[in-house]
Parts: structure tokens; sequence; C-alpha cells
């Protein structure tokens, strides 16, 4: 539920989701969940996990949206 929680919202909420920061959403996600289950920390795992895959959805919509920006300037 932590790994696919952030890019689910995001793909409801927002009128044009990134495919790049879903997957990158995911697999941060999917290595948090692994790191937290054998490193104890104060903070719930749920909302760490939680927080890395938000980190990854928005690392992957700047790339996303820095890859659109360069082609929209190599048409003109």
């Amino acid at each position: 539920v932590c790994i696919l929680f952030v890019p689910i919202i995001a793909a409801l909420l927002s009128k044009n989701p990134s495919r790049l920061g879903a997957y990158l959403s995911m697999a941060s996600g999917a290595i948090g969940f692994g790191v937290f289950r054998f490193i104890s920390v104060p903070i719930p795992k749920e909302v760490l996990t939680i927080s890395l895959s938000f980190i990854g959805y928005m690392i992957g919509r700047k790339i996303d949206s820095q890859r659109t920006y360069a082609n929209q300037i190599q048409e003109d």
C-alpha cells in the first residue's frame, strides 16, 4: 500500500501525471520498504516509505517536464 499510494493519488489528482514519476515513485518506495524492514527508526516506517515514494515522484516529474521542455525547444 505504501509503495503505490503516491503514484495512484498523483494520477487521480494531477491534470497530466508523469509516467516516469510513477515508476521512480514505485521504485523508491519499494527500496525504502525493503531498507526499513531491517533498520529500526524512531519514525513510523510507513511514513518514511511514503516520503521516499513522494520524493521519487517529484524527481521523475521534474525530469519528465525538462524532457518535454527540451523537445518543445527542438521543434521550434
